[in-house]
């Protein structure tokens, strides 16, 4: 075929059958209007085609990689202690915070794991949980109050009625900025109740990659892992990070380390962040 006849053939008959998130003006998704910087910084990372599984093989996309993640940590009010790696999305983010919770806290047996997060948590962490061997049994869904936050009351009453039944309690998960609502959970309430209970505390929302989570955090509720998207913010072509804002530590070295062994591996179109906090894997 004809390179000019496959572009219109591409141009009418495949993009012509979508929604233009591409837009300005779209606003409905996630997903945001792309700008020049970042069609040529796609187009970069795909025609060196870059293979980042091992630092002598890709040395400096890993450095672009540290060094980005640290001017997020910066960004987000995080210790200086975090660290992290870039992912493609938001889904494999949660997805990656979860492994490392119940790797953590429930060791290589998580058939009585608990896990609890409200009615506006997304979609995704119960499809990770599912990959993550995780059944029915092991997730508590629970009413948001009226305010489309976690109740911090059922939560409690929760983990206690399920560590009566002989159950172990291991993660919960908080909103920063719910996708359906944008509303944030007390996250300073629920981090005393993680302190308390010894569980982990994870943070998923669209408020999380911004400055204004330095404003609905304070230095005792940081997370002990957070994910974070910079898609809709920066403008760029689905931008973003998985990160971790924590100290090189137990889950790092064991769960984590082969995924900071591929450093950019999916450089041309990473979407969201996950972080660590210091203590989180101790």
């Amino acid at each position: 075929m004809d390179p000019q006849d496959l572009f219109n053939f591409v141009q009418h008959d495949v993009f012509g059958h979508i929604s233009h998130v591409d837009h300005p003006r779209f606003f409905a998704f996630i997903p945001s209007p792309s700008n020049y910087i970042g069609v040529l910084a796609d187009a970069l990372a795909s025609g060196y085609n870059v293979f980042a599984g091992t630092w002598v093989e890709s040395s400096g996309p890993a450095v672009v990689e540290l060094t980005t993640i640290d001017w997020l940590r910066q960004l987000c009010g995080f210790p200086e202690t975090g660290g992290g790696l870039f992912v493609e999305g938001g889904s494999v983010a949660n997805l990656t915070a979860l492994a490392a919770a119940r790797h953590t806290k429930l060791g290589t047996d998580f058939r009585n794991g608990i896990i609890y997060y409200s009615d506006q948590t997304h979609s995704s962490l119960e499809r990770g949980l599912r990959i993550l061997g995780f059944t029915r049994d092991n997730i508590r869904k629970l009413p948001s109050n009226a305010g489309f936050c976690l109740d911090v009351a059922s939560l409690q009453a929760a983990i206690a009625e399920d560590r009566a039944a002989g159950r172990q309690p291991f993660c919960v998960v908080a909103n920063a900025g719910a996708t359906n609502t944008g509303t944030v959970d007390p996250l300073s309430a629920i981090a005393d109740v993680c302190n308390t209970e010894d569980l982990w505390l994870h943070a998923t929302g669209r408020s999380t990659w911004t400055t204004t989570w330095k404003a609905i955090i304070s230095r005792s509720s940081i997370p002990n892992s957070a994910t974070c998207s910079t898609t809709a913010p920066t403008l760029q072509k689905h931008i973003g990070t998985t990160r971790f804002n924590t100290a090189p530590s137990k889950a790092r070295i064991t769960y984590i380390k082969q995924a900071m062994a591929k450093p950019f591996t999916t450089l041309s179109s990473p979407t969201s962040c996950l972080m660590f906090c210091q203590d989180a894997c101790k």
